[in-house]
């Protein structure tokens, strides 16, 4: 695999050939995922490729086997745009290991259709903002149109949250400060859903 492929080759509809979906290795790692597991891939082009699967030792009685539950539920979905980066990466880590369940998307996804997939039911599209992106108030109108429940988190990035226009911030329901710990953005967002999950 080449290794510029190798960052996008877990997103949902990525794929390099025609006629694919591009949802077999996303859909192997929700799996895993579900299942309180990891899955990653190590590649060496044209000399071979390594994936590698864990999941979690069962502890449990084969009579409380049949009570157990089979996997562990994501308490929310994310659909989190923004361009590719570490930053972006580093929060579809945290939400995921918070157990949410995280897609990414970026300015080159088709975000209405992302949105209408039958694979999903997103509760918040949160949104890597810039200043000056004026793309964001109308993909912010079109997510609201598309899902009236979705909630719409805002998360600067270069800049702070007043640098964002007024008309964008009045649009969502939550901006994130920059500066804000993992823990202070988890319990802004549980306090978002209004939840005790």
């Amino acid at each position: 695999i080449s290794p510029r492929h190798l960052a996008s080759i877990f997103q949902p509809f990525f794929t390099t050939k025609s006629k694919r979906s591009g949802l077999g290795h996303y859909n192997a790692r929700m799996t895993v995922e579900k299942h309180d597991g990891a899955i990653s891939i190590q590649s060496k082009e044209r000399i071979g490729t390594t994936f590698r699967i864990w999941l979690p030792l069962a502890d449990f009685s084969e009579a409380d086997a049949l009570t157990a539950p089979t996997c562990v539920q994501p308490i929310r979905c994310f659909l989190l745009w923004g361009a590719p980066c570490e930053l972006r990466d580093n929060i579809a880590e945290m939400l995921r290991s918070h157990r949410h369940a995280v897609v990414l998307a970026g300015p080159a996804d088709n975000l209405s259709e992302l949105l209408r997939s039958v694979d999903y039911h997103f509760d918040c599209l949160f949104m890597m903002a810039e200043p000056n992106d004026g793309q964001l108030s109308s993909l912010i109108l079109q997510a609201r149109q598309t899902n009236k429940g979705l909630k719409i988190v805002l998360r600067p990035v270069g800049c702070f949250p007043e640098d964002l226009e007024g008309p964008l911030s009045k649009q969502a329901d939550l901006i994130l400060n920059p500066d804000l710990t993992h823990a202070d953005t988890l319990a802004r967002l549980k306090a978002l859903f209004g939840s005790k999950r």
